[in-house]
């Protein structure tokens, strides 16, 4: 009786172990993420213990989930590595499609920021981390700079320009990346006057995404994980912007919502041009069409009219200060340091599509 009873013991400390060292799909490692909402900012990265193992191959901890965007904001060709965290028991809440999920007191935006083919060895190396964490009154912004060795990252207020060289399909690059100060991570992620996300959108997010157990919609993930109340079953996404085989005109939109609407905005930081982006617009006059600018120097119009020229792309101040790295003139103001070439392209091409219109003449 003795014996069958410690071999039933066994069998059950057997299981126990098992599952103490098994972990939820997608996430590595039982161990909890240390989110003191009274503490934070820590010194260093490794304090938040986000990431399982070598901190560098960016594999979240239980609970840290990773995501990806369907047209993300450009910032100088980097590589960006999203993850999600939120405490137990909380989730995000459905608003509409437009805009960013309602989360929690306590949820945490991780975001890496790395590029590959880093010259003159081919390394995959990490710039920065950057934080949104939601606090009791409010969203605060934090960055986090990666060492050379790529063992921690440590906060980082101050800001910091980093010279890379990278290989990106046969082709080197050369910039001087910026890692942006506080004060101008609040600037990109103003919203009414505070700190907000910009991404993570059921527009932005409704697609499938490849977990460690398979592909799965994100949204449909983030529901079964208890990160969000619930999931439209119809969501009217943007457009993937490099997808060919969608509209131009999609992909054109999708494009300026994600990297120039986060200001141009009703609600942003350039709200006094009356020039917004956001894909809800569909007065013309709002997008720009034949509109001479309230707020740009000269200088910042390279002597152009009006913001767009429906057929002219070369006419048109937004072509211009997005094919310019002079700080007074590109737009986006901060963010990048070179010119995304594909980009430019495509809202070259869309510009160059729309009719004419008789105001501009």
């Amino acid at each position: 009786m003795f014996r069958t009873s410690y071999i039933f013991m066994g069998v059950i400390l057997g299981i126990c172990l098992l599952m103490a060292n098994c972990s939820k799909d997608d996430n590595p490692s039982p161990n909890t993420v240390n989110a003191d909402l009274n503490a934070i900012p820590y010194t260093s990265l490794s304090e938040y213990n986000f990431f399982a193992g070598n901190m560098a191959d960016l594999i979240g901890n239980e609970g840290v989930l990773p995501y990806d965007l369907i047209t993300p904001l450009f910032t100088d060709y980097a590589i960006k590595d999203r993850f999600v965290w939120m405490p137990d028991g909380e989730n995000g809440k459905y608003v509409d499609d437009e805009s960013v999920i309602d989360f929690p007191v306590g949820t945490i935006i991780i975001k890496n920021f790395k590029y590959e083919n880093v010259q003159p060895n081919n390394t995959t190396r990490i710039l920065e981390t950057r934080l949104l964490v939601k606090k009791a009154s409010k969203w605060e912004a934090y960055t986090y700079e990666w060492n050379e060795a790529q063992t921690e990252a440590t906060f980082l207020q101050i800001g910091r320009k980093v010279p890379i060289t990278w290989n990106q399909n046969g082709t080197e690059f050369s910039t001087t990346y910026k890692i942006p100060t506080q004060e101008e991570c609040k600037t990109c992620h103003r919203f009414q006057g505070d700190v907000a996300p910009i991404g993570p959108k059921p527009q932005n997010l409704f697609k499938n995404f490849n977990y460690t157990s398979g592909s799965r919609n994100q949204l449909v993930k983030w529901e079964e994980e208890g990160y969000l109340d619930a999931v439209p079953s119809n969501i009217t996404t943007i457009a993937d912007w490099a997808d060919t085989s969608a509209p131009l005109a999609d992909r054109a939109r999708a494009y300026l919502d994600v990297n120039c609407a986060h200001c141009h905005n009703q609600f942003g930081s350039a709200t006094n041009t009356s020039l917004f982006y956001n894909i809800a617009i569909e007065d013309i006059d709002l997008l720009g069409y034949c509109k001479t600018p309230i707020s740009a120097g000269g200088d910042a119009t390279g002597g152009n009219k009006y913001d767009i020229v429906p057929g002219d792309a070369d006419a048109s101040i937004l072509i211009y200060r997005l094919s310019s790295t002079v700080d007074e003139i590109a737009m986006p103001e901060l963010g990048r340091s070179t010119n995304h070439l594909e980009g430019i392209q495509l809202i070259r091409e869309w510009i160059n599509s729309l009719p004419e219109d008789d105001r501009c003449h």
